[in-house]
Protein backbone atom coordinates (compact mmCIF):
# COMPACT_ATOMS: atom_id res chain seq x y z
CA UNK A 1 0.00 0.00 0.00
CA UNK A 2 1.60 3.23 -0.68
CA UNK A 3 0.11 6.11 1.83
CA UNK A 4 -0.08 9.75 1.74
CA UNK A 5 -0.51 11.70 4.55
CA UNK A 6 -2.47 10.23 7.14
CA UNK A 7 -4.24 12.97 8.29
CA UNK A 8 -5.41 13.63 4.44
CA UNK A 9 -6.55 10.39 4.55
CA UNK A 10 -8.70 10.83 7.51
CA UNK A 11 -10.00 13.73 6.36
CA UNK A 12 -10.94 11.81 2.89
CA UNK A 13 -12.82 9.30 4.68
CA UNK A 14 -14.68 11.70 6.75
CA UNK A 15 -15.29 13.97 3.16
CA UNK A 16 -16.95 10.79 2.09
CA UNK A 17 -19.16 9.72 4.67
CA UNK A 18 -20.21 13.38 4.79
CA UNK A 19 -21.06 12.33 1.22
CA UNK A 20 -22.76 9.21 1.92
CA UNK A 21 -25.11 11.33 4.34
CA UNK A 22 -25.21 13.66 1.70
CA UNK A 23 -26.75 11.03 -0.34
CA UNK A 24 -28.65 9.00 2.00
CA UNK A 25 -30.69 12.29 2.47
CA UNK A 26 -31.60 12.82 -1.02
CA UNK A 27 -28.92 14.60 -2.36
CA UNK A 28 -27.79 14.68 -5.90
CA UNK A 29 -24.40 16.72 -6.06
CA UNK A 30 -21.97 14.57 -7.76
CA UNK A 31 -18.66 13.21 -5.76
CA UNK A 32 -16.11 15.10 -7.79
CA UNK A 33 -17.94 18.58 -7.27
CA UNK A 34 -18.84 17.90 -3.41
CA UNK A 35 -15.41 16.76 -2.47
CA UNK A 36 -13.62 19.19 -4.28
CA UNK A 37 -15.78 22.02 -2.74
CA UNK A 38 -14.12 24.43 0.10
CA UNK A 39 -16.51 23.31 2.44
CA UNK A 40 -15.03 20.74 5.08
CA UNK A 41 -16.53 17.38 6.21
CA UNK A 42 -19.19 17.55 8.02
CA UNK A 43 -19.23 13.83 9.38
CA UNK A 44 -18.09 12.98 12.40
CA UNK A 45 -15.36 10.20 12.88
CA UNK A 46 -17.08 6.27 12.08
CA UNK A 47 -15.99 2.85 11.66
CA UNK A 48 -17.22 0.47 9.27
CA UNK A 49 -17.18 0.39 4.94
CA UNK A 50 -17.66 2.48 2.50
CA UNK A 51 -20.43 1.55 0.39
CA UNK A 52 -19.43 1.25 -3.20
CA UNK A 53 -18.89 3.59 -5.69
CA UNK A 54 -21.36 1.97 -8.32
CA UNK A 55 -24.03 1.82 -5.34
CA UNK A 56 -23.63 5.51 -4.62
CA UNK A 57 -23.61 6.63 -7.93
CA UNK A 58 -27.13 4.56 -8.55
CA UNK A 59 -28.94 6.20 -5.28
CA UNK A 60 -27.92 9.65 -6.87
CA UNK A 61 -29.25 9.45 -9.42
CA UNK A 62 -32.62 7.43 -8.06
CA UNK A 63 -32.52 10.94 -5.97
CA UNK A 64 -32.38 12.87 -8.92
CA UNK A 65 -34.86 10.82 -10.89
CA UNK A 66 -36.85 11.09 -7.67
CA UNK A 67 -37.19 14.55 -7.66
CA UNK A 68 -39.15 14.74 -11.18
CA UNK A 69 -41.20 12.17 -9.48
CA UNK A 70 -43.10 13.33 -6.35
CA UNK A 71 -45.01 10.75 -4.52
CA UNK A 72 -42.60 8.18 -2.60
CA UNK A 73 -42.94 9.19 1.09
CA UNK A 74 -39.68 10.50 2.56
CA UNK A 75 -39.13 7.51 5.21
CA UNK A 76 -39.98 4.88 2.19
CA UNK A 77 -37.66 6.68 0.20
CA UNK A 78 -35.07 6.63 2.80
CA UNK A 79 -35.18 2.37 3.22
CA UNK A 80 -34.95 2.42 0.05
CA UNK A 81 -31.72 3.68 -0.29
CA UNK A 82 -30.63 1.87 2.47
CA UNK A 83 -31.61 -1.00 0.27
CA UNK A 84 -29.74 0.17 -2.75
CA UNK A 85 -26.39 0.66 -0.98
CA UNK A 86 -26.52 -2.80 0.65
CA UNK A 87 -26.84 -4.72 -2.64
CA UNK A 88 -24.58 -5.23 -5.71
CA UNK A 89 -25.53 -5.97 -8.37
CA UNK A 90 -26.44 -9.81 -9.78
CA UNK A 91 -24.75 -11.56 -12.52
CA UNK A 92 -20.79 -11.38 -13.97
CA UNK A 93 -19.50 -7.76 -13.53
CA UNK A 94 -17.37 -5.29 -12.12
CA UNK A 95 -16.39 -6.47 -8.34
CA UNK A 96 -17.74 -3.83 -6.11
CA UNK A 97 -15.72 -0.82 -6.58
CA UNK A 98 -14.38 1.18 -3.62
CA UNK A 99 -15.11 4.86 -3.25
CA UNK A 100 -12.25 6.84 -4.96
CA UNK A 101 -10.89 8.92 -1.78
CA UNK A 102 -8.72 12.33 -3.02
CA UNK A 103 -5.04 12.15 -0.81
CA UNK A 104 -5.78 9.28 0.77
CA UNK A 105 -4.37 5.71 0.44
CA UNK A 106 -4.71 3.77 -2.69
CA UNK A 107 -4.43 0.01 -2.30
CA UNK A 108 -2.09 -2.13 -4.96
CA UNK A 109 -4.46 -5.38 -3.95
CA UNK A 110 -8.31 -5.88 -4.56
CA UNK A 111 -10.51 -3.77 -6.44
CA UNK A 112 -9.20 0.00 -7.73
CA UNK A 113 -10.95 2.89 -6.04
CA UNK A 114 -13.35 4.57 -8.37
CA UNK A 115 -14.78 8.05 -8.85
CA UNK A 116 -18.85 7.56 -9.42
CA UNK A 117 -18.79 9.40 -12.23
CA UNK A 118 -16.48 7.00 -13.79
CA UNK A 119 -19.22 4.09 -13.71
CA UNK A 120 -20.44 2.77 -16.59
CA UNK A 121 -24.13 2.69 -17.61
CA UNK A 122 -24.01 -1.01 -18.13
CA UNK A 123 -22.63 -1.19 -14.75
CA UNK A 124 -25.25 1.13 -13.66
CA UNK A 125 -27.89 -1.15 -15.14
CA UNK A 126 -26.86 -4.13 -13.81
CA UNK A 127 -26.78 -3.00 -10.10
CA UNK A 128 -30.14 -1.34 -10.87
CA UNK A 129 -31.89 -4.20 -12.09
CA UNK A 130 -30.70 -6.61 -9.11
CA UNK A 131 -32.10 -3.47 -7.20
CA UNK A 132 -35.00 -3.86 -9.10
CA UNK A 133 -35.70 -7.59 -8.96
CA UNK A 134 -35.09 -7.51 -5.14
CA UNK A 135 -37.95 -4.89 -4.52
CA UNK A 136 -40.56 -6.93 -7.20
CA UNK A 137 -39.68 -10.00 -4.90
CA UNK A 138 -40.03 -8.29 -1.50
CA UNK A 139 -43.65 -6.79 -2.84
CA UNK A 140 -44.54 -10.19 -4.09
CA UNK A 141 -44.79 -8.43 -7.56
CA UNK A 142 -48.55 -7.56 -6.68
CA UNK A 143 -48.43 -3.64 -7.64
CA UNK A 144 -50.94 -3.95 -11.03
CA UNK A 145 -53.70 -6.82 -11.49
CA UNK A 146 -54.80 -7.37 -15.29
CA UNK A 147 -58.29 -5.82 -15.91
CA UNK A 148 -61.08 -9.06 -16.22
CA UNK A 149 -63.44 -8.62 -19.54
CA UNK A 150 -66.84 -8.83 -18.24
CA UNK A 151 -68.24 -11.99 -18.59
CA UNK A 152 -71.62 -10.56 -20.27
CA UNK A 153 -69.48 -9.03 -23.03
CA UNK A 154 -67.52 -12.62 -23.76
CA UNK A 155 -71.01 -14.10 -23.95
CA UNK A 156 -72.37 -11.74 -26.60
CA UNK A 157 -69.02 -11.85 -28.52
CA UNK A 158 -70.17 -15.75 -29.51
CA UNK A 159 -73.51 -14.28 -30.20
CA UNK A 160 -72.84 -11.73 -32.34
CA UNK A 161 -69.26 -11.97 -34.01
CA UNK A 162 -68.48 -12.61 -37.15
CA UNK A 163 -65.93 -15.36 -37.02
CA UNK A 164 -62.20 -14.37 -37.41
CA UNK A 165 -58.70 -15.08 -36.42
CA UNK A 166 -55.61 -12.60 -35.51
CA UNK A 167 -52.48 -13.81 -36.50
CA UNK A 168 -48.97 -12.54 -37.87
CA UNK A 169 -46.94 -9.74 -36.28
CA UNK A 170 -47.23 -10.15 -32.61
CA UNK A 171 -47.78 -6.83 -30.81
CA UNK A 172 -49.62 -5.42 -33.65
CA UNK A 173 -52.34 -8.87 -33.44
CA UNK A 174 -53.01 -8.31 -29.33
CA UNK A 175 -53.40 -4.50 -29.58
CA UNK A 176 -56.20 -5.38 -32.20
CA UNK A 177 -57.34 -8.20 -30.53
CA UNK A 178 -57.70 -6.15 -27.43
CA UNK A 179 -59.54 -2.90 -29.12
CA UNK A 180 -61.76 -5.88 -30.76
CA UNK A 181 -62.46 -7.11 -27.28
CA UNK A 182 -63.41 -3.93 -26.23
CA UNK A 183 -66.05 -3.75 -28.65
CA UNK A 184 -67.28 -7.53 -27.56
CA UNK A 185 -65.65 -9.27 -29.99
CA UNK A 186 -63.56 -12.21 -29.66
CA UNK A 187 -61.37 -14.68 -32.32
CA UNK A 188 -62.77 -18.18 -33.22
CA UNK A 189 -65.66 -19.38 -35.33
CA UNK A 190 -65.90 -21.91 -37.56
CA UNK A 191 -64.60 -20.50 -40.47
CA UNK A 192 -63.42 -17.18 -39.60
CA UNK A 193 -61.78 -14.59 -41.52
CA UNK A 194 -58.13 -14.55 -41.35
CA UNK A 195 -56.31 -11.04 -40.39
CA UNK A 196 -53.11 -11.76 -41.25
CA UNK A 197 -50.38 -8.69 -40.03
CA UNK A 198 -47.58 -7.92 -41.65
CA UNK A 199 -44.62 -5.33 -41.68
CA UNK A 200 -41.23 -4.52 -42.90
CA UNK A 201 -39.37 -7.75 -41.95
CA UNK A 202 -37.00 -6.52 -39.16
CA UNK A 203 -40.15 -4.57 -37.44
CA UNK A 204 -41.61 -8.04 -37.36
CA UNK A 205 -38.74 -9.58 -35.57
CA UNK A 206 -38.44 -7.03 -33.38
CA UNK A 207 -42.51 -7.58 -31.99
CA UNK A 208 -41.36 -11.52 -32.11
CA UNK A 209 -38.41 -10.52 -29.87
CA UNK A 210 -40.67 -8.34 -27.63
CA UNK A 211 -43.46 -11.02 -27.39
CA UNK A 212 -41.25 -13.59 -26.54
CA UNK A 213 -39.61 -11.20 -23.83
CA UNK A 214 -42.54 -10.75 -21.93
CA UNK A 215 -43.10 -14.47 -21.75
CA UNK A 216 -40.15 -15.06 -19.90
CA UNK A 217 -36.98 -15.28 -22.41
CA UNK A 218 -34.22 -13.54 -21.30
CA UNK A 219 -32.27 -13.36 -24.53
CA UNK A 220 -31.20 -10.10 -25.77
CA UNK A 221 -32.27 -8.45 -29.42
CA UNK A 222 -28.44 -9.21 -31.31
CA UNK A 223 -28.60 -12.91 -29.78
CA UNK A 224 -31.87 -13.49 -31.14
CA UNK A 225 -31.09 -12.30 -34.58
CA UNK A 226 -27.84 -13.86 -34.77
CA UNK A 227 -29.39 -17.19 -34.25
CA UNK A 228 -32.67 -16.68 -36.64
CA UNK A 229 -29.99 -15.44 -39.49
CA UNK A 230 -27.94 -18.91 -38.38
CA UNK A 231 -30.71 -20.55 -39.61
CA UNK A 232 -31.68 -19.61 -42.42
CA UNK A 233 -35.62 -18.96 -42.19
CA UNK A 234 -37.89 -16.48 -40.03
CA UNK A 235 -39.13 -17.27 -36.70
CA UNK A 236 -42.73 -18.56 -37.11
CA UNK A 237 -45.04 -15.51 -36.43
CA UNK A 238 -42.77 -13.78 -38.78
CA UNK A 239 -43.01 -16.13 -41.86
CA UNK A 240 -46.25 -14.97 -43.15
CA UNK A 241 -46.27 -17.31 -46.34
CA UNK A 242 -45.69 -20.14 -43.85
CA UNK A 243 -48.45 -18.88 -41.58
CA UNK A 244 -50.80 -17.98 -44.60
CA UNK A 245 -50.66 -20.73 -46.22
CA UNK A 246 -51.73 -22.74 -43.35
CA UNK A 247 -54.57 -20.75 -42.97
CA UNK A 248 -55.65 -20.92 -46.80
CA UNK A 249 -55.71 -24.58 -46.82
CA UNK A 250 -58.16 -24.53 -43.91
CA UNK A 251 -60.55 -21.55 -44.86
CA UNK A 252 -59.33 -20.81 -48.52
CA UNK A 253 -56.95 -18.44 -49.63
CA UNK A 254 -60.03 -15.56 -50.36
CA UNK A 255 -60.79 -15.43 -46.64
CA UNK A 256 -56.87 -14.59 -45.94
CA UNK A 257 -56.26 -10.70 -45.54
CA UNK A 258 -52.84 -9.40 -45.56
CA UNK A 259 -52.79 -6.22 -43.75
CA UNK A 260 -49.94 -3.97 -43.95
CA UNK A 261 -49.08 -0.68 -42.73
CA UNK A 262 -52.07 2.08 -41.62
CA UNK A 263 -54.34 2.01 -38.79
CA UNK A 264 -54.51 -1.96 -37.77
CA UNK A 265 -57.27 -1.46 -35.66
CA UNK A 266 -59.12 0.93 -38.05
CA UNK A 267 -58.49 -1.91 -41.25
CA UNK A 268 -59.58 -4.83 -39.09
CA UNK A 269 -62.53 -3.12 -37.89
CA UNK A 270 -63.81 -2.31 -41.33
CA UNK A 271 -63.01 -5.88 -42.86
CA UNK A 272 -64.99 -7.61 -40.06
CA UNK A 273 -67.89 -5.06 -40.06
CA UNK A 274 -67.67 -4.00 -36.54
CA UNK A 275 -67.98 -0.20 -35.12
CA UNK A 276 -65.19 1.82 -34.65
CA UNK A 277 -66.25 3.29 -31.86
CA UNK A 278 -62.34 4.69 -30.97
CA UNK A 279 -62.32 3.53 -27.40
CA UNK A 280 -59.44 3.07 -25.17
CA UNK A 281 -59.08 -1.50 -24.78
CA UNK A 282 -60.16 -1.90 -21.10
CA UNK A 283 -57.61 -4.53 -20.96
CA UNK A 284 -54.30 -3.70 -21.74
CA UNK A 285 -52.69 -6.45 -24.48
CA UNK A 286 -50.18 -8.74 -24.25
CA UNK A 287 -48.35 -8.44 -25.49
CA UNK A 288 -47.77 -4.93 -24.63
CA UNK A 289 -46.02 -2.57 -27.05
CA UNK A 290 -42.98 -1.46 -25.75
CA UNK A 291 -40.36 0.25 -26.62
CA UNK A 292 -36.40 -1.35 -27.20
CA UNK A 293 -35.44 -0.18 -23.80
CA UNK A 294 -38.42 -1.59 -22.17
CA UNK A 295 -38.52 -4.64 -23.90
CA UNK A 296 -34.45 -4.78 -22.61
CA UNK A 297 -35.08 -4.02 -19.39
CA UNK A 298 -37.71 -7.02 -19.14
CA UNK A 299 -35.19 -9.08 -20.54
CA UNK A 300 -32.88 -8.72 -18.17
CA UNK A 301 -35.26 -9.06 -15.01
CA UNK A 302 -36.06 -12.27 -16.75
CA UNK A 303 -32.40 -13.14 -16.54
CA UNK A 304 -31.96 -12.81 -12.72
CA UNK A 305 -35.43 -14.34 -11.68
CA UNK A 306 -34.09 -17.07 -13.83
CA UNK A 307 -31.81 -17.75 -10.95
CA UNK A 308 -33.54 -16.03 -7.78
CA UNK A 309 -37.01 -18.08 -8.30
CA UNK A 310 -37.58 -21.47 -7.86
CA UNK A 311 -38.10 -23.42 -11.24
CA UNK A 312 -41.98 -24.81 -9.33
CA UNK A 313 -42.59 -21.43 -8.87
CA UNK A 314 -41.72 -19.79 -12.41
CA UNK A 315 -45.11 -19.80 -14.23
CA UNK A 316 -46.56 -18.16 -11.48
CA UNK A 317 -44.01 -15.79 -11.05
CA UNK A 318 -43.87 -15.08 -14.76
CA UNK A 319 -47.09 -14.38 -14.97
CA UNK A 320 -47.13 -11.85 -11.49
CA UNK A 321 -44.35 -10.16 -13.64
CA UNK A 322 -46.31 -9.85 -16.80
CA UNK A 323 -49.18 -8.18 -14.78
CA UNK A 324 -46.96 -5.67 -13.47
CA UNK A 325 -46.03 -4.38 -16.85
CA UNK A 326 -47.35 -0.76 -16.58
CA UNK A 327 -44.35 0.40 -15.16
CA UNK A 328 -42.91 -0.07 -18.65
CA UNK A 329 -43.96 2.37 -20.90
CA UNK A 330 -45.72 1.65 -24.10
CA UNK A 331 -44.09 2.54 -27.45
CA UNK A 332 -45.80 1.69 -30.68
CA UNK A 333 -46.27 -1.92 -32.22
CA UNK A 334 -42.38 -1.29 -33.46
CA UNK A 335 -39.45 -1.70 -31.27
CA UNK A 336 -36.88 0.31 -33.55
CA UNK A 337 -34.70 -1.60 -34.14
CA UNK A 338 -32.53 -3.01 -37.03
CA UNK A 339 -30.68 -6.24 -37.02
CA UNK A 340 -26.57 -6.02 -36.50
CA UNK A 341 -25.11 -5.56 -40.06
CA UNK A 342 -23.54 -8.77 -40.70
CA UNK A 343 -27.10 -10.15 -41.09
CA UNK A 344 -28.49 -7.43 -43.24
CA UNK A 345 -28.05 -9.73 -46.28
CA UNK A 346 -30.15 -12.46 -44.66
CA UNK A 347 -32.83 -10.12 -43.79
CA UNK A 348 -33.22 -8.96 -47.30
CA UNK A 349 -32.85 -12.16 -48.67
CA UNK A 350 -36.46 -13.36 -46.58
CA UNK A 351 -38.17 -9.61 -47.38
CA UNK A 352 -37.86 -10.39 -51.13
CA UNK A 353 -39.06 -14.13 -50.67
CA UNK A 354 -41.95 -12.91 -47.91
CA UNK A 355 -43.19 -10.45 -51.08
CA UNK A 356 -42.88 -13.11 -53.86
CA UNK A 357 -44.56 -15.59 -51.89
CA UNK A 358 -47.72 -13.49 -50.69
CA UNK A 359 -48.07 -11.74 -54.06
CA UNK A 360 -48.22 -15.15 -55.74
CA UNK A 361 -51.13 -16.42 -53.25
CA UNK A 362 -53.84 -15.41 -54.63
CA UNK A 363 -54.83 -13.42 -50.81
CA UNK A 364 -56.62 -10.01 -50.31
CA UNK A 365 -54.09 -7.83 -49.69
CA UNK A 366 -54.98 -4.29 -47.75
CA UNK A 367 -51.76 -1.72 -48.02
CA UNK A 368 -48.76 -2.32 -50.31
CA UNK A 369 -46.28 -5.41 -49.81
CA UNK A 370 -43.41 -3.95 -51.01
CA UNK A 371 -43.10 -2.33 -47.39
CA UNK A 372 -42.30 -5.60 -45.89
CA UNK A 373 -38.76 -4.84 -48.21
CA UNK A 374 -38.41 -1.49 -46.89
CA UNK A 375 -34.35 -0.85 -45.82
CA UNK A 376 -34.34 1.50 -42.98
CA UNK A 377 -31.96 3.05 -39.99
CA UNK A 378 -31.74 2.95 -36.87
CA UNK A 379 -30.08 1.24 -33.80
CA UNK A 380 -28.67 -2.42 -33.62
CA UNK A 381 -29.26 -2.36 -29.68
CA UNK A 382 -31.62 -0.93 -26.98
CA UNK A 383 -30.04 2.34 -25.63
CA UNK A 384 -28.64 1.89 -22.14
CA UNK A 385 -29.06 5.15 -20.97
CA UNK A 386 -32.92 4.55 -21.78
CA UNK A 387 -32.58 1.30 -19.86
CA UNK A 388 -31.27 2.68 -16.54
CA UNK A 389 -33.94 5.48 -16.57
CA UNK A 390 -36.74 3.12 -16.75
CA UNK A 391 -34.90 0.59 -14.29
CA UNK A 392 -34.85 4.19 -11.95
CA UNK A 393 -38.72 4.63 -12.70
CA UNK A 394 -39.42 1.27 -11.99
CA UNK A 395 -38.10 0.84 -8.71
CA UNK A 396 -40.02 4.59 -7.57
CA UNK A 397 -43.09 3.32 -9.14
CA UNK A 398 -42.87 0.21 -6.72
CA UNK A 399 -41.59 2.37 -4.02
CA UNK A 400 -44.26 4.30 -4.41
CA UNK A 401 -47.17 1.88 -4.46
CA UNK A 402 -45.85 -0.58 -2.35
CA UNK A 403 -47.90 -1.38 0.80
Amino acid sequence: MTSSDPAAAVDSRLLAWAWVDHVRDGGTTPWREFSSSEAGPTAGPRSGRLPGAAQLELVRRLNARAATRPGVLPGEHAMLVDRALSRTGPGRGLPELPLHLPGGAQTRVGAPQADPADISVAELVRDGVGLLVAELLRVEVRIAEPRATPIGNRIRRRLTSRGFRLVGAPTTAAVVRSALADRGRSAGGRSPEVILFAAPVEELLGQVWSSRVQRGTAMAWERCAERWSRRGGLPGPADLPRLADSFARQVGAARVHVVIGGDAVRSTTQLLGVGNRGKRPACSPRPMPLTAAGTDLLRRVNQVLDVRVPEDQKPAFGDAVTSTLPWLPEGSADPGLVVPPQHRSWVREQAARVVDELSRGGYPVHGDLEQIALRRDGPVRPSRPEVLDLVLDSVLRIAQQAP
